[in-house]
């Protein structure tokens, strides 16, 4: 419940601060990380909330498609591909997954967000087409996790993935 409630309160927050008129001085790349943000944190509530972050989101990557915010854009297409998954929205997370890819040119600035896109990719062909090839991929991207400390919880998250949804884990 405390946790709750301190989300609920930086959100608030956040609202108050994305009013704030100031962004259009000259913090166009501070406004991104900040309605970033504010989208991830959304991502933590309802299917309202979570909708809301995705028309954040969308609307960040149209509106500022001309601002070279290359460091946040994995940051971005992840929360996006999460919000997508989250409304079941399965044929979203194939474009955001495709726009990912052609916007980064697969040059990611951070491997965990990489891996969180892919997965979410794999998991959602996986729920609508049930081949064989989708399940592998996710799985081989669990593995990729196993060997990195610092990935270890993006693979607790795969493997959640996979066992709610009964993706076969494969093995060659």
């Amino acid at each position: 419940e405390d946790i709750k409630q301190n989300i609920n309160f930086i959100k608030s927050r956040l609202v108050h601060e994305l009013e704030k008129p100031l962004w259009n001085e000259g913090y166009i790349i501070k406004l991104i990380n900040v309605r970033s943000l504010y989208s991830g944190l959304l991502l933590l509530g309802t299917k309202e909330e979570i909708k809301k972050a995705t028309d954040i989101i969308e609307e960040t990557l149209i509106t500022y498609q001309q601002i070279p915010f290359q460091k946040f854009l994995d940051q971005i297409f992840a929360s996006l591909a999460i919000g997508y998954f989250s409304l079941k929205q399965y044929e979203k997370v194939a474009e955001c997954y495709k726009s990912y890819k052609k916007s980064t040119n697969g040059n990611s600035v951070n491997e965990e967000n990489d891996i969180t896109i892919c997965a979410y990719y794999y998991a959602s062909q996986w729920i609508t087409t049930e081949r064989k090839q989708y399940a592998e991929k996710l799985y081989n991207t669990f593995e990729s996790t196993e060997e990195k400390e610092n990935l270890k919880h993006v693979g607790v998250l795969i493997k959640n993935i996979m066992a709610y949804y009964n993706v076969p884990f494969l093995k060659k």
